[in-house]
């Protein structure tokens, strides 16, 4: 490494002395070239010979040292201006990195390409923090000791209600005011700044326009850098409980939802063996009556038939509440979703509804339990058409989301129907086991389907407009996945309804 000031050393050097004697050497390779003309063409005149020699010799010398005073002066001038450009720049340098080593450089131009280089990588990184502090799902505010707010993002701006205000270089005090209310604030950005990290905490704030909300708060101290050295930050993150509490009203579901199951499931296995001992004796009583005792074998079948119901409810329990992959292997998108299709308009070979098929060409393979999607796929295309009722349509549709790599590969598929939609108070229970509104519904069919698709690590989306239909998107990963990791159900993915 060579020190900064060997390097201003070698600049002065070359730019001081070099460029001088190097433009002065080509001044006097042109006087030489030139005299034999000039001393020609004055030949025949009556000018002493002797006496122009000595004048065009002085004038030649003359000029060289009017050139090298004047060429040292502008590389003294550009000497300077680049070393000063050089020491501004490796200053900056310094602000992010105050240990950062000497550049090492064998010319003017390699030592400027060199801080260059590094400037513009720096600034390229800043660009793209900026970009993520900026695009937070969180708000963030740091301020100097002397709580001046020294950046702040949009998300800090939204919920601080300062969208549009240049809350940069003010104080903190100006919108968020030391009343008794904010102490608690205050109290942890100053202790912040005194002993270290605050943890997460639910504090009230009282805003500059009288509005008071509570926020979860986290305090963290850092270190700004400026060209009059560092100082002491604090660095506030602020976010909406809303958000928070989503995420534990989805994890108190999931519990929820794990506990109905292994209920359920304990429930249908007891509930099996007497159901069979029933449909034994019953049909034992059914053939010891009487063929013309109409009324009596009207009962004895009724009574088998809600036997059969009971046994699919049970089945239909232990599906939700077992692992939901047994083999895995490649499917056809195309194929799975054309037979599941034929298969339900064959069960609704009566209906009027209109099935429209959309299948992007040449679509990703999925890998997964071809039967399981099957199932899944199925229970959501019957919803579809009794959604529909005696008439409408149901489209189905299938595309390959843009790649990045082989393992962000994935297949977007809808099922859309013309029926009367879902309101908006219940959109987030269609998806949970045992919730209908059909008179005869289990509440398990598209609590099976999301099972089965949550297994596979697809996300299931639904959005529903009353008097229009609903429409369910799963998106469905195809990369290479291990099977190993998809042979447990995954009830923890998140329904967006």
């Amino acid at each position: 490494m060579i020190p900064a000031n060997k390097v201003q050393a070698k600049l002065r050097l070359r730019l001081m002395i070099g460029l001088p004697a190097l433009l002065a050497l080509c001044m006097l390779i042109s006087g030489w070239i030139i005299h034999p003309a000039l001393y020609e063409w004055f030949f025949d005149s009556s000018i002493d010979m002797e006496i122009f020699r000595k004048v065009s010799l002085g004038s030649m010398l003359l000029m060289i040292l009017l050139a090298f005073v004047g060429n040292l002066g502008a590389g003294i001038l550009i000497s300077r201006h680049i070393n000063r450009l050089i020491a501004k720049l490796e200053a900056s340098l310094r602000l992010e990195n105050p240990s950062r080593p000497f550049i090492e450089a064998t010319d003017e131009i390699d030592a400027l390409g060199i801080v260059v280089d590094e400037v513009s990588t720096t600034l390229s990184r800043f660009v793209n923090d900026n970009y993520i502090i900026e695009n937070l799902p969180e708000g963030l505010v740091t301020v100097d000791s002397a709580l001046q707010i020294t950046r702040m993002n949009s998300k800090g701006a939204e919920l601080l209600g300062l969208q549009g205000i240049p809350a940069v270089g003010s104080s903190l005090t100006e919108f968020i005011p030391r009343t008794t209310v904010n102490k608690a604030f205050f109290d942890m950005v100053e202790a912040g700044a005194k002993s270290g990290r605050i943890p997460l905490r639910l504090v009230p704030l009282l805003l500059g326009d009288g509005r008071i909300h509570e926020y979860w708060v986290e305090i963290h101290p850092l270190k700004s850098w400026n060209a009059k050295g560092s100082k002491d930050c604090v660095s506030i993150s602020i976010k909406d409980p809303a958000s928070i509490l989503a995420v534990k009203n989805q994890i108190q579901k999931i519990e929820r939802l794990a506990a109905i199951g292994g209920v359920a499931s304990s429930m249908a296995h007891e509930v099996r063996n007497p159901l069979g001992a029933i449909r034994t004796f019953t049909e034992l009583l059914q053939e010891d009556l009487p063929q013309d005792d109409a009324k009596k074998l009207r009962y004895t079948g009724e009574i088998l038939h809600q036997i059969d119901r009971l046994n699919q409810l049970i089945e239909d329990i232990l599906a939700f509440s077992r692992d939901s992959i047994k083999t895995v292997k490649e499917v056809d998108v195309e194929e799975l979703l054309s037979s599941v299709v034929q298969l339900v308009k064959a069960k609704f070979s009566d209906s009027l509804v209109v099935v429209e098929e959309a299948y992007q060409p040449s679509l990703p393979r999925l890998r997964g339990d071809p039967e399981k999607l099957s199932q899944a796929f199925v229970n959501m295309l019957i919803n579809a058409f009794e959604a529909c009722g005696d008439g409408g349509s149901v489209k189905v549709s299938a595309e390959g989301e843009p790649r990045v790599n082989e393992a962000s590969c994935s297949v977007c598929i809808r099922i859309e129907d013309s029926g009367k939609g879902i309101p908006q108070e219940i959109m987030g229970k269609v998806l949970d086991p045992f919730f209908t509104t059909k008179p005869n519904g289990t509440g398990l069919g598209l609590a099976i389907s999301h099972n089965i698709l949550t297994a596979h690590g697809g996300t299931v989306q639904v959005t529903s407009e009353v008097g229009k239909g609903t429409a369910f998107q799963i998106v469905l990963p195809c990369g290479k996945q291990s099977p190993q990791g998809l042979v447990h159900a995954d009830r923890s993915d998140t329904v967006h309804a």
